[in-house]
């Protein structure tokens, strides 16, 4: 499953890219109200995150680049988005932590693909990853009205930055990260960052909004075509190979 695992070439290519990394990295956050403070431990609403590539030096990229992302909550059902500009290029993904699946979506153009990864073949996908060291610190941050604890997440084998987590405890939603690279942390992440392959992407929640979820983000459209894994590294492999360009790496 190393559709998550490819250079970005251009504008269209990181697009595409840094969605799909997004949606096999995002860690899940949770609910609130307009980042204003609750004591109350809530469980279905929905989020956004700020969305920022702060290693990116061409401004064009960041005009380009996704600028937000919605998660929507449920009891222990997850479902994210975002789009690229002009909604050409949109990710989806839907985590269900009874079951443990991974359900991830795609739509290029008029093309709408669905890859879904059961919690074996999810973990498969994770021990792939690059080894992370995580520091726990005393520090913590407000986000949303919520108090986080800061953990410092080193990577072993590479020369990256650390990641800085910000995650809390006030937030009752089950196995929040079991899905990624961040399963051992238990709280919910409202401050995180992703590094893959060159590419830094910060998120933050700036607004979180506690109301009832449509039972249907859920489900997946049967507009959608059933593909494995293979296919969906096919289907990834197949936009990069219609666009050129040069790599970009962060330093």
């Amino acid at each position: 499953m190393n559709q998550l695992t490819l250079t970005y070439q251009n504008t269209g290519m990181k697009t595409v890219k840094t969605l799909t990394l997004l949606i096999a990295f995002t860690v899940i956050g949770v609910l609130a109200t307009r980042c204003s403070t609750l004591s109350d431990k809530k469980v279905e609403g929905t989020i956004l995150y700020d969305v920022s590539f702060p290693y990116l030096e061409d401004p064009v990229l960041a005009n380009v680049f996704p600028e937000e992302m919605k998660l929507s909550f449920q009891g222990g059902n997850t479902h994210g988005y975002l789009k690229s500009l002009g909604g050409i290029v949109t990710s989806e993904f839907i985590s269900n932590e009874k079951d443990r699946t991974f359900t991830q979506l795609l739509k290029a153009f008029s093309d709408r693909y669905v890859m879904q990864l059961d919690e074996t073949e999810v973990q498969d996908y994770l021990k792939g990853q690059t080894l992370l060291e995580l520091v726990p610190t005393k520090e913590t941050k407000e986000i949303c009205g919520y108090t986080c604890q800061k953990t410092i997440a080193n990577f072993r084998t590479d020369s990256m930055p650390p990641v800085y987590l910000f995650h809390t405890n006030e937030l009752d939603l089950p196995n929040p990260n079991w899905f990624n690279q961040y399963a051992a942390i238990e709280g919910v992440l409202l401050g995180y960052e992703v590094e893959q392959y060159g590419m830094r992407m910060k998120l933050e929640a700036k607004e979180v909004t506690l109301k009832e979820v449509d039972n249907t983000l859920f489900t997946v459209d049967s507009k959608y075509q059933t593909i494995d894994a293979n296919k969906m590294e096919s289907v990834i492999d197949s936009l990069m190979g219609n666009l050129g360009g040069t790599t970009h790496t962060a330093n």
